[in-house]
C-alpha cells in the first residue's frame, strides 16, 4: 500500500493511558513522516515514545496552538494531520482527513457533533464545554458564513502553506 504524502503529528501531554490503548491502532506506516509534540510529560509518555523509537519534540511552552506551530515547522510534507493520542479520536480517520486535503480542501476538521459521530466524554464539565463549543461554532458560522459542526476540535488536517498564511499567533 502506497504511503500518504503527509505528515502525522501526534499531540500528547501525560497521555500514557491513551497511548497504551490506541498506539497500535494508529496507521503510522501509512504516513511518510510521523513524530510527536509534547510539552514534557511526566507520566511515562516520553519513555513510551523512546521504547517505540518514535521521534518526539519537546515544546518549550505549553498549549495546543504552540504544538500546532511546532508541528507545521517540522513537517516535511504539505499535508499535515494533528492527532491527539488521548484515545478520544478514531485513528482510522487520519487517512480520511488527508483525503479531504487531496480533494482540494485547505483544512478538514473532524467533528464530534455530526450525525453518526460520538464523544466518549459524558461528565458534566464535558457537557458544559460541548455546549460552549456548539455556541462558538454557531457564531463562527454566522460571522464567516461557514458550515462547521465542531470548530474547536484539534483533530484536523491542514495544508502547511495555508497554516503559514493564517499565521496564528495566539497561545
Amino acid at each position: 500500500m502506497e504511503k500518504l504524502n503527509a505528515t502525522l503529528v501526534l499531540l500528547s501531554f501525560n497521555e500514557i493511558e491513551g497511548l497504551n490503548a490506541i498506539y497500535d491502532k494508529i496507521p503510522l506506516d501509512r504516513f511518510n513522516q510521523v513524530f510527536a509534540v509534547d510539552p514534557g510529560s511526566t507520566d511515562g509518555t516520553l519513555d513510551f515514545y523512546r521504547k517505540k523509537g518514535m521521534q518526539f519534540i519537546i515544546q518549550g511552552k505549553r498549549g495546543r496552538a504552540e504544538a500546532f506551530r511546532i508541528g507545521i515547522k517540522e513537517a516535511k510534507h504539505e499535508n499535515v494531520v494533528f492527532f491527539s493520542v488521548d484515545g478520544n479520536e478514531n485513528p482510522e480517520d487520519t487517512e480520511k482527513l488527508v483525503k479531504c486535503l487531496e480533494e482540494g480542501y485547505d483544512m478538514a476538521i473532524a467533528s464530534r457533533f455530526m450525525q453518526g459521530a460520538r464523544s466518549d466524554d459524558a461528565n458534566e464539565l464535558i457537557r458544559i464545554r460541548a455546549f460552549g463549543n456548539r455556541m462558538f461554532t454557531i457564531i463562527s458560522n454566522i460571522i464567516f458564513r461557514g458550515n462547521l459542526t465542531d470548530s474547536i476540535n484539534g483533530f484536523r488536517a491542514i495544508k502547511k502553506q495555508k497554516f503559514t498564511e493564517l499565521n496564528p499567533d495566539t497561545d
